[in-house]
């Protein structure tokens, strides 16, 4: 009887905890895993069948990891000579096999994300090299347009002159018409 009291108060509780921390431990990897695979299924380089073989991979480790945390806490339940030692050397080991996987779908998404941005720097040369170009083709338009606006300007100028001048010889030479319809006049009174 006092054996059992024992068992109750101390070692019971002790067991449950690490059963229950290795089904949390378990329990985490899982759904580690099955996010994993829900990740690479959305973002993976890949083509869909192998997007889904990933995601249903993924997705069957999740379930392994959680079966194997149950039946690992129903075992701490039923054996006394496991201890929290064993515990800590399983989360270890899971977590040793976790971490070339994870560092694997990693891996491929930082590679895409350093060639997309590879790309736009090139993308973003090439946009301020048109700008560039733009700006010196702008510069020569608005010394061409200063050049003929000049121009028009100095011809305008040269026409006005110009005007004048045949101004005054018209008006020279509507004076001389006057003055030789006047004589005509004159001479024509004469001759009557």
């Amino acid at each position: 009887m006092r054996k059992g009291l024992v068992y109750r108060e101390f070692i019971e509780p002790a067991f449950r905890s690490v059963g229950q921390t290795t089904q949390s431990t378990a329990t985490f990897i899982a759904v580690l895993c099955f996010f994993s695979g829900i990740a690479f299924a959305a973002f993976g380089p890949a083509s869909p069948e192998e997007r889904f073989v990933g995601f249903c991979f993924a997705f069957a480790l999740a379930i392994g990891f959680y079966i194997g945390g149950y039946i690992l806490r129903q075992m701490f339940w039923l054996t006394d000579k496991l201890s929290e030692k064993l515990s800590e050397i399983i989360k270890a080991r899971c977590v040793r096999l976790l971490a070339p996987f994870a560092n694997e779908i990693l891996g491929c998404r930082v590679q895409l994300l350093e060639s997309r941005l590879n790309e736009s720097k090139s993308e973003l040369r090439h946009l301020r090299d048109e700008i560039e170009n733009a700006h010196k083709v702008e510069a020569d338009l608005h010394s061409m347009v200063a050049e003929i606006h000049g121009r028009a300007h100095a011809a305008t100028q040269n026409l006005e002159a110009e005007k004048a001048k045949l101004q005054d010889a018209l008006d020279r030479a509507n004076g001389e018409r006057v003055r030789l319809a006047y004589d005509l006049a004159n001479m024509k009174r004469r001759a009557v």
